[in-house]
């Protein structure tokens, strides 16, 4: 009588979701997750088996030994001169401000630089014309880090500004995310490199413990043009930023660019990027700070992931959050917090803070609507945070603390933008950046709804959100 196969498949599918049950419990970040997937594997192993082995880690393997070891490990010492030389740069911050700068920047691993000048791009055309018009400005080299990057018109006007520059003579170097530019064409990338532009994925999936890390996203936006300009905020490379999607119509988005020593903080973040996506090498580029002639304002590049050794993600929103006095408004495509982040708005609120969120449509991504459903009547226990729907889809990633520090940059108010994404975000201090901060929420203010957070969603609603939340993990 011959054994049948299930006898043996089906003990070890049981046995392999309690080792994974176990690794889960070491690992998660969160009790609630632990809990989550033990008892899920511990009971369905078969359905939630794969699922875990793609969603169910948030730390990301190999990056930070990566940076511990060969190439990068070398330049140690180049490295400690060059935080010696943006140190010579750092802002003396009023005394009241000078708590939270002091965590925001042992948060950014590198310090707050003066002598910079931030300007404002609103949205995609403004904001795709001052790239191009920087690349084709460059000297000696250029960064190029984005998320998506789509083969249209607005990906390929940065395609052919790469090629110029490149055959120029000018050294380009380009990453790009396999899964947010997933339909980039080969055809694309092929023209980058025949024209002599250094390109590369991100490479998530790099090395044979991380062959199922496709959770994670690099979700940056970088352009460095000669060490001495950077652009960054939360726009990607595609025709809907330019309003031209059938689906999205038109586009709110922010982003800036940044001249002076705060530029290299985002030039070290891309090294770091380059390096773990190809594996040991390093472009070639110039780490003397440069200071801008008229600049009066002090920045720092805060980069966070799940390579970091603590939640920065988490811990950034809740400095900022927890600095407030007077005003706190924000705008993110997703509002979807980790629940401390949900009770410092509370205690914000409570200390009287003016706390605003300005969020899009929901029509556009009914998932993150219903999820999102799930914390407005959290939101609704107090009467001093108000949420905003805007008329359009509104993709800006910001904030403004009371009338002296604003960001711009990637990270959205969900748990994928706190603990899977690599993000970055410019933190500002300077009146002027404030002061056109501030003008451009109260135009987005003026356009938006005010949300009645004390009525009940109906029954579809209410279910559907109770549904989506148990997935914002992964959202």
């Amino acid at each position: 009588m011959s054994l049948n196969p299930l006898w043996l498949i089906l003990p070890a599918i049981h046995l392999c979701g309690l080792m994974a049950g176990v690794h889960a419990i070491f690992t998660s970040r969160t009790p609630e997750g632990a809990i989550a997937w033990a008892t899920a594997l511990f009971t369905f192993p078969y359905l939630t088996l794969p699922f875990y082995l793609v969603f169910g880690r948030d730390h990301f393997n190999g990056y930070v030994h990566a940076l511990r070891s060969g190439t990068f490990r070398n330049k140690d010492q180049e490295i400690a001169e060059i935080h010696e030389k943006i140190r010579e740069h750092e802002h003396r911050p009023h005394p009241e401000q000078e708590p939270t700068l002091k965590v925001l920047q042992k948060l950014a691993r590198i310090p707050f630089t003066g002598a910079c000048s931030v300007e404002l791009l609103i949205n995609g055309r403004a904001t795709y014309s001052r790239i191009i018009e920087e690349i084709d400005k460059a000297v000696s080299y250029v960064l190029v880090l984005f998320f998506i990057v789509n083969d249209d018109d607005a990906g390929r006007a940065l395609r052919d500004a790469m090629i110029r520059r490149a055959q120029q003579g000018v050294r380009v170097y380009f990453i790009y995310d396999e899964m947010g530019s997933q339909y980039l064409t080969q055809e694309f990338l092929d023209l980058l490199t025949q024209a002599g532009v250094k390109v590369t994925g991100f490479r998530t999936t790099r090395g044979w413990r991380n062959r199922f890390q496709i959770n994670f996203r690099n979700h940056r936006k970088i352009v460095v043009v000669d060490g001495r300009v950077g652009l960054t905020g939360g726009m990607n490379v595609g025709n809907e930023s330019l309003g031209k999607s059938p689906w999205y119509g038109p586009w709110r988005d922010t982003h800036l660019v940044v001249s002076g020593p705060a530029v290299l903080g985002m030039q070290l973040v891309f090294l770091e990027d380059w390096h773990w996506a190809t594996g040991g090498e390093l472009p070639e580029v110039q780490w003397e700070p440069w200071c801008h002639p008229d600049g009066s304002m002090a920045a720092t590049y805060l980069s966070s992931g799940p390579a970091d050794l603590s939640d920065v993600g988490i811990l950034f929103f809740l400095q900022c959050i927890t600095a407030a006095r007077t005003r706190l408004w924000i705008q993110s495509p997703y509002f979807i917090p980790d629940p401390i982040i949900m009770e410092a708005l509370n205690l914000a609120s409570l200390r009287g803070v003016d706390v605003r969120v300005i969020i899009p449509p929901g029509r556009f991504e009914p998932h993150m609507r219903l999820a999102a459903l799930a914390f407005l009547p959290q939101v609704a226990q107090t009467e001093n945070i108000k949420v905003y729907r805007y008329p359009d889809y509104n993709h800006s990633k910001c904030m403004l603390v009371d009338d002296w520090m604003g960001w711009v940059g990637s990270s959205n108010l969900d748990n994928r933008s706190l603990r899977l994404n690599f993000e970055g975000n410019m933190v500002v201090v300077g009146e002027k950046f404030v002061a056109d901060l501030e003008a451009m929420f109260e135009a987005d203010f003026a356009r938006s709804r005010q949300l009645d957070l004390k009525k009940t969603p109906n029954l579809l609603n209410q279910l559907g959100s109770k549904i989506a939340r148990l997935f914002v993990p992964i959202l």
